[in-house]
């Protein structure tokens, strides 16, 4: 399938007086790659091993101190040695309710092999290639798009580059989107998606958001 992809801006306006509270998670998909159990986090996330979804790489762990904490973490990942074609994730979005997916991949390194090389490597979704993950440049390194759900089953894939060093990924995250959600920029769905190009937040201070959360005002 061949799709054009283009780039969005996100920018967060917030005010003194708006609340925050968590939306439901129908529909949600969050993964932990190279997990063995499922788990909540204190965002009260649903997280789920990532058996279920992929049959090849090896799993290790690395430590890491997230930017909303103080304390050292150690956060599962997954590697790929096998080099030749492409090393896909199978996620299901037949149950996603709208036409449009955001889709949260997060690539974390943190020298977990003791070689002091970050890796390289370009992603897929599908069969579309989507974009190329240098962790030497940012570790972690965090990618979003929003995907069209045209299909049961969404190939994620890590393509190793020559001389690039072995794929690692650190979680999978599928979030349906409203109904009528970006509908200025992705008329004639079935061939187009986009990818996040940055994100502005103007004026919130009470740590990270997500899209996992839900603004009130």
């Amino acid at each position: 399938m061949r799709l054009s992809l283009g780039v969005w801006v996100s920018v967060f306006l917030f005010f003194g007086y708006s609340s925050v509270i968590f939306c439901d998670q129908d529909g949600f998909l969050s993964i932990a790659c190279g997990g063995t159990t499922n788990f909540v986090d204190s965002l009260n996330i649903k997280w789920v091993s990532d058996s279920d979804y992929i049959s090849t790489g090896n799993t290790t762990t690395v430590n890491y101190i997230e930017s909303m904490s103080s304390s050292l973490s150690s956060v599962p990942v997954r590697f790929f040695p096998k080099s030749e074609g492409r090393q896909c994730y199978w996620l299901p979005v037949k149950d996603v309710s709208s036409s449009l997916a955001l889709v949260r991949i997060q690539f974390m390194y943190k020298n977990y092999d003791g070689r002091g090389k970050p890796p390289a490597f370009s992603v897929s979704l599908s069969r579309a290639m989507a974009t190329t993950v240098n962790l030497k440049e940012s570790d972690p390194w965090i990618e979003e798009f929003i995907w069209p759900v045209n299909k049961d089953i969404l190939p994620v894939c890590f393509h190793a580059l020559p001389n690039g060093g072995y794929p690692v990924v650190s979680s999978l995250e599928v979030r349906p989107l409203p109904q009528g959600a970006y509908g200025s920029g992705m008329d004639d769905t079935s061939n187009k998606s986009l990818r996040k190009c940055y994100r502005i937040n103007s004026g919130y201070t009470n740590g990270s958001l997500r899209y996992d959360l839900l603004l009130s005002f």
